[in-house]
């Protein structure tokens, strides 16, 4: 077994000196103290959610008043019960939507303007007629009764959306993007 030849003195000299200059540069103090500040205020509750700022309203507060969640003004008007094919009953909240832009409003661009919060699935499929059908294509200016069904769960609550008309950048295609809560309605 081979035993390592002992290191110089100046070589481990120069070895820390090469690290203490690469390793010690002003732009590498200065993120590392970025990365301790950054620690620091997260220990210290910087990290903690911050409140909503979007209005929550009670269901009985809104029922009958107009909500504006642009291109669209809803009017809760109350819950009630639908049937689906197998006929189990589903606890609804039922709605006019009237489409206040000027361009149609399909059902995609509808399930981003509600949601419920919490809920991972889109409303695109529980959002319908009175008779059960789907909610299809809202018309500028024709208002539209819609049942939105509610999730299983505690305390649901309904977050209106206001989109966006735009240009993807993905594709190109011109669609609703970019929802932003505009008002909360808990049932």
């Amino acid at each position: 077994m081979s035993t390592p030849a002992p290191q110089s003195p100046g070589a481990v000299r120069k070895v820390a000196d090469a690290l203490r200059t690469e390793l010690l540069t002003r732009a590498n103090l200065r993120l590392l103290l970025g990365v301790a500040a950054v620690g620091v205020l997260g220990l210290f509750g910087g990290f903690d959610a911050v409140d909503s700022d979007t209005p929550r309203h009670a269901l009985t507060d809104v029922v009958g008043e107009p909500l504006t969640a642009d291109p669209v003004e809803v009017v809760l008007t109350g819950t009630g019960t639908t049937l689906n094919l197998v006929g189990e009953e589903f606890p609804t909240l039922e709605m006019t939507v009237t489409n206040t832009g000027t361009r149609p409003v399909d059902g995609f661009a509808l399930a981003r303007i509600l949601d419920w919060q919490g809920q991972e699935e889109s409303t695109y499929a529980t959002t319908q007629r009175p008779d059960g059908s789907s909610a299809g294509t809202l018309n500028p200016g024709v208002p539209v009764d819609l049942a939105l069904i509610v999730p299983a769960g505690p305390d649901p609550v309904l977050v209106l959306n206001s989109v966006t008309w735009r240009v993807s950048n993905l594709d190109g295609s011109e669609q609703f993007f970019d929802p932003v809560p505009v008002a909360e309605v808990t049932l």
